[in-house]
């Protein structure tokens, strides 16, 4: 009897498995799909249809070699499945983790542009309450504060960058990051650059009203410079002021000085006639104090001569008397007659009474106890008269009727003291 015969088909990836029967004509090959990306079901295995008949072959033994077969075939599948899944599971985390890195990078970039932000913003407000009447153009200060008004400071850390939320998010969190970044740049620049224009404005009307000023400061000095050359107390000060003078000229006739030269030579030009001043004013006060002394001594001079004058008198009285009648002076009037040197010089002064005179010489402001004292018998008819002492020193005088002065042989002319 013949034997029927049981072919079991197995199921591999790009192949086909016949199923034959001896009572079946022959099956065309069935094509198995490939394995895709995902994981897929595992293929089913074709079993016969109908009743196969029976033979010596024990029932079972088609079962397990059939089994057999297949198990290596669904660990394969199990282990691509495997690798596929973990590899896209590793690649997935990469590209987040990536993404991620991308995101706090524009999360920094933002941090220090909104720090950089900020600190425009503060010296972009202080711009702002520049007085417009201390600018060439106020236009730049509108321009600024419309700046300020259309800018705000973002902040960073409103948008999260941890790798545990999904990739879309993340990547747009970064996208938003850099938008804001980039924003923030340009109104940084944007804001400093309309600062630059306030600065810029307000530099220039400070450096034309400084060179006016300069100018003014020049021609003041040069006035006073005039008026100072022998009336200061301190040569040097001259000398600073003519310097200071010259170096300012050279800042105020270059064609574009800097408004810190023109400061600083404005400055030093105004020290230097600050000092002049000082000087002159020293001068002024001490000529005033010389002059009170002189007037000081002129009176005690007077007094002086009253004083030697009424003894005088007394005594040429005493002697009228004595000789029984009176000797006249010669035609010197009788009175005191002083000489004044200049600053610093000696007090000279002849008191006459009769026919005899007393002369003081060398009283002086500035040694007033040295100082000698003579008393002298006139004799001769005029103008020109002798005075004699009696250790027989002699001095010559010549009086001056119109004048009322006398002039020794040194040439001193001493003048009638009133009173």
């Amino acid at each position: 009897m013949a034997r029927n015969t049981l072919n079991v088909p197995l199921a591999v990836q790009g192949e086909s498995m016949p199923l034959q029967s001896p009572n079946q004509s022959e099956m065309p090959p069935v094509p198995m799909p490939s394995l895709p990306a995902q994981p897929s079901p595992v293929p089913p295995v074709l079993m016969p249809s109908g009743n196969a008949p029976v033979g010596d072959t024990p029932a079972g033994d088609g079962d397990d070699a059939g089994h057999r077969r297949i198990m290596p075939v669904l660990a394969a599948a199990v282990a691509i499945v495997a690798l596929l899944a973990v590899g896209t599971f590793l690649f997935t985390r990469h590209q987040t983790m990536a993404m991620a890195d991308t995101c706090r990078q524009e999360q920094d970039r933002l941090t220090g542009l909104a720090a950089t932000l900020g600190r425009t913003m503060d010296t972009a407000r202080d711009a702002a309450g520049t007085d417009a009447s201390k600018l060439d153009d106020a236009a730049t200060l509108t321009t600024l504060k419309t700046a300020i008004d259309g800018t705000a400071t973002p902040d960073a850390a409103k948008l999260d960058c941890g790798a545990d939320q999904p990739f879309r998010d993340l990547k747009a969190n970064a996208e938003r990051l850099k938008e804001l970044a980039d924003t923030a740049e340009k109104d940084n620049g944007r804001l400093a650059k309309a600062v630059d224009a306030v600065t810029a404005s307000r530099d220039g009307k400070s450096l034309a009203d400084s060179r006016k000023s300069l100018n003014g400061s020049i021609a003041k000095a040069e006035s006073i410079l005039a008026k100072a050359r022998n009336n200061v107390t301190d040569r040097s000060t001259i000398t600073a002021l003519q310097t200071s003078i010259d170096n300012a000229k050279k800042v105020a006739d270059s064609d574009s000085p800097s408004l810190n030269d023109v400061t600083r030579a404005n400055r030093e030009l105004t020290a230097a006639i600050n000092k002049v001043n000082g000087s002159m004013t020293a001068k002024q006060n001490a000529d005033r104090a010389l002059q009170q002394r002189q007037q000081q001594a002129q009176q005690e001079q007077r007094a002086e001569l009253q004083q030697q004058q009424s003894q005088s008198q007394s005594q040429s009285q005493s002697q009228s008397q004595s000789q029984g009648g009176t000797q006249q002076a010669g035609g010197i009037p009788n009175g005191a007659y002083s000489f004044v040197a200049p600053v610093g010089g000696a007090r000279n002064s002849v008191s006459v009474v009769g026919n005899r005179a007393t002369v003081t010489e060398g009283k002086s402001i500035v040694s007033p106890d040295r100082w000698t004292r003579t008393v002298y018998t006139i004799s001769g008819s005029g103008p020109t008269y002798t005075f004699t002492a009696s250790n027989g020193k002699t001095q010559t005088y010549t009086y001056d009727a119109n004048a009322h002065t006398l002039t020794d042989s040194y040439g001193l002319v001493y003048q009638k003291v009133a009173g």
